[in-house]
Order: C-alpha cells, then structure tokens, then sequence
C-alpha cells in the first residue's frame, strides 16, 4: 500500500503533468538519456514519470532529474513548485541545496544574457 508521502508526490506530479505542454515534454523527453527508442512511445508527461520513476531516477526522495528536465524545457515555475513542495514537507537535502544554488547562477545568467 501506498504511503501518504507516495501519494502526495504522485499528486504533485499530476498536477506538474496538468501543466506541461507537448512542447514541454519533447524537450524533456530529449533531455531525459535513456535508451534510444525508450521514450518513442510517451504521449502524456505523466507517462514519463513513471517511466522515470521505474528506472530509479524520479522519488519523493530523488527530484533532481525531474528539476533539470523542467529546466531545460524552460519551465522554472514547475521546477520551482517540485523542489518547494520537497522542501515544506522534508526540508533540504543538501544536494537540494547544491542544485538550488546552481539553478539560481544559470537563471541569473540567462537573465544578464537577455535570454
């Protein structure tokens, strides 16, 4: 059975899912470094997730692939609310705080960078 901590990440990333384009989840989809012909088949960013979530690289405990895919699809609002959910209910990990603090210089990069 499902823990409350398993459903509320599901539900996080449901409705991260809700949020994403189809644009959105191609430039994940080619981010993401599985096997080639792996993701061919994934239509719903939610699909991707379980994809993720079965080969061991999404967890409430392991958001960091999920955090740099929305990244590199632009979408820091969603990263935003995947890594501030994790920290009201757990608090930091420390590679949580690695990842914050490089996600700010690449932000404020693109930002002095016009882009």
């Amino acid at each position: 059975m499902a823990s409350d901590q398993d459903l509320l990440f599901k539900t996080l990333l449901m409705s991260i899912s809700n949020q994403l384009t189809t644009e959105d989840l191609e430039k994940m989809k080619f981010g993401l470094e599985l096997p080639q012909g792996t993701l061919e088949d994934v239509q719903k960013p939610f699909e991707l997730f379980r994809r993720m979530m079965n080969a061991k690289l999404l967890s409430a405990e392991n958001r960091g692939h999920l955090a740099s895919l929305l990244q590199f699809a632009g979408r820091f609002d969603l990263c935003n609310e995947l890594m501030q959910h994790r920290v009201s209910q757990f608090g930091p990990t420390e590679g949580e705080l690695k990842f914050t603090a490089k996600s700010l210089v690449y932000l404020m990069l693109l930002i002095e960078n016009g882009i």
